[in-house]
């Protein structure tokens, strides 16, 4: 009998119908895909904070920081992670305006 192979759980984001996290998330955390919409982008980091992807977090944000900014950001993501339980991201209202989403 072969092992079996765990279960991949379903994604932190909630999105594309309870998807598992390596078919919905996971690529944006690893490199491997971009977020295509502001939508997907508020998904994969919603993912990532409850995952304790702080790389990602920091990838994805728009700082303007130095270095030394930079890494304290990424402990205080880390800290936060550690400390807080990210259980379910609920989008009430989006919208396009050409250029940008709100």
């Amino acid at each position: 009998d072969k092992p079996s192979k765990p279960k991949d759980e379903q994604c932190p984001c909630g999105a594309s119908g309870g998807k598992s996290y390596s078919a919905c998330c996971k690529p944006y955390h690893s490199g491997k895909k971009k977020a295509e919409t502001p939508r997907k982008l508020l998904e994969s980091r919603f993912s990532a904070y409850s995952k304790g992807h702080s790389e990602y977090i920091v990838q994805t944000a728009v700082l303007r920081g130095s270095y030394d900014e930079v890494e304290s950001l990424r402990a205080d993501i880390d800290a936060s992670c550690a400390k807080l339980k990210f259980l379910n991201l609920n989008v009430l209202e989006e919208a396009d305006h050409g250029d940008h989403a709100v």
